[in-house]
This record gives C-alpha cells, structure tokens and sequence, in this order.
C-alpha cells in the first residue's frame, strides 16, 4: 500500500486528543524540561497492496535519528486493511499509553527487560540523566559493549562514539555538555522528521 492511500486510512482512525495527525503517522509529544519524546502509530507497509502494519512505538527526539525508530514500540497485531478500522480504532483507543517520562521508564523497563539494544540502553540511561539520576544513567550506559567498535558497521561505530561520550562526560559531571548536546541532537531528529510540536 502507498504512503498517500495510508495517509488517507489515518485520517479515517480516531486516535485519543491529544494525538496529531502527519501522512501516515499519529503521534503525540510528551516534554519534559525540553526534552520530547514522541509517542505514535504509524501505518507501514506490506507486501500486498491492499493491507498495511500499525507500529506503535516510543522514541525520545534527543535521540539523534533521521528516521522513525520502532525499536522501543511493537506491532499492533498482524496485517490490517480498510474493512478492520473500527477493530483497529479500537485497540488503539484501549492501548495503555504512557502519560509521562515515569511512566515511559516503566514501560521501556518492563517490556524490554532482557532486550540487549543500544537504543534502549540510550533512551534509559539519557532519560535517567535527565531525571538526575546520574548513577542508573551511567550504570545503564555501561551496558553498551564498546568492545569491536572497529569491526561494527560505520551507522554502529557512530552511535557506541555517542554514548561513550555521554558516559564519559556524565563519569566527568559535566552536565551542561550533555545538555547542550542533547539540545542539538533534538533540533537535528526533529527537523529530520519534519514534525509539528
């Protein structure tokens, strides 16, 4: 299925309030102290033209991505086509979403427990730091293996540079760099994605 015929489906699925509506995703933002992070479904494609996959999925803007990630997210089922949208509409409005960064943590902790990703050892231990808890958000970043950095594809490489800078600059409190950084990765997710805020 096309992106404009998902875009057209999206427009047809009630989402809660606080959702806005962009081509094919719906999504919401929840801020905390300036960091976003984004909260969505969106409608992807399949092999067979007349159907398409809902991802929902969770993924903090200070994150640097030029894409959407479904990494910390899941499939809402299996296919779906335009004659499933009051089922669909329904298990969207009954999905327990988070409200705020609290619950997020618990959703990410919970649900990924043994997952072994850097991007949810990132979302996490960023999120701690954040939060001031600066010994779960260095004990978090440890567990990114930066062993072989050499040997992982160069999209890898970049991201273990990234969250040793972070730990190694958390281990050394400067604190206002990490902000800083942050601050410029978010600028960079969100005009990648071309989101409204």
């Amino acid at each position: 299925m096309k992106a404009k015929e998902r875009a057209k489906i999206i427009k047809d699925i009630e989402f809660p309030d606080n959702f806005l509506k962009k081509g094919d995703l719906s999504y919401k933002i929840i801020d905390y102290k300036g960091f976003k992070y984004i909260i969505g479904f969106c409608l992807d494609s399949t092999f067979d033209e007349d159907s398409f996959f809902v991802q929902y999925f969770t993924q903090p803007l200070f994150i640097p991505f030029s894409t959407l990630v479904f990494t910390l997210g899941d499939r809402i089922d299996s296919y779906w086509n335009t004659n499933m949208l009051k089922e669909l509409e329904s298990k969207i409005l009954n999905k327990n979403l988070p409200r705020d960064v609290d619950e997020l943590l618990i959703y990410w902790e919970s649900k990924f427990k043994k997952f072994n990703d850097n991007y949810k050892f990132q979302a996490i231990g960023f999120t701690y730091f954040l939060m001031s808890d600066f010994e779960k958000s260095i004990k978090e970043l440890k567990k990114v293996d930066f062993k072989d950095i050499q040997n992982q594809p160069s999209w890898k490489q970049e991201e273990i540079f990234r969250i040793k800078k972070v730990l190694t600059l958390l281990e050394e409190r400067k604190y206002e760099e990490i902000f800083e950084l942050f601050l410029n990765w978010q600028e960079f997710t969100i005009k990648s994605l071309k989101l409204k805020l």
